[in-house]
């Protein structure tokens, strides 16, 4: 009856989680993204793969990281890094991938006909995240400096 007289319930700007795994699990029950090639993905860091023996060129860390997709979570070991390099880039800092990081991944590539952890799947960071969503844009803030 005299619902004029409350004050408006505003949203915060800014969700806060206290830790990358409560981000993550956020990421994993709301913003599930498609498994689909050059789509962005929200994931955390497992660990560092060690790489493979052989060949003359110096290889790439790879990471193993599970993936919030509209599958579930899904888990995989064939996920390189370019985060730094893009930060460094555009002038901006970003501390060194760790294991727990909740990071934005691009599918590179991606055939449904194979398993998420096949080597013919491969999926790149691309930047390191905040564990804070934008209620506005409903993503969660790059963890970078200037």
């Amino acid at each position: 009856m005299f619902g004029w007289l409350k004050g408006k319930s505003k949203l915060p700007e800014v969700l806060y989680f206290k830790s990358n795994d409560a981000a993550f699990e956020y990421a994993s029950e709301y913003m599930q993204r498609p498994l689909l090639k050059d789509a962005t993905i929200f994931g955390q860091v497992l660990a560092r793969v060690p790489p493979q023996l052989g060949g003359l060129l110096k290889q790439e860390p790879m990471w193993r990281v599970r993936l919030a997709t509209e599958h579930g979570v899904l888990q995989t070991d064939h996920c390189g890094s370019i985060a730094e390099q893009l930060a460094s880039d555009v002038n901006l800092k970003l501390s060194p991938i760790a294991e727990g990081d909740l990071v934005a991944v691009q599918v590179g590539s991606y055939d449904p006909k194979y398993a998420v952890d096949s080597q013919m799947q491969y999926f790149i960071i691309i930047c390191k995240l905040k564990p804070e969503v934008r209620t506005d844009t409903h993503v969660f803030s790059a963890d970078v400096t200037r």
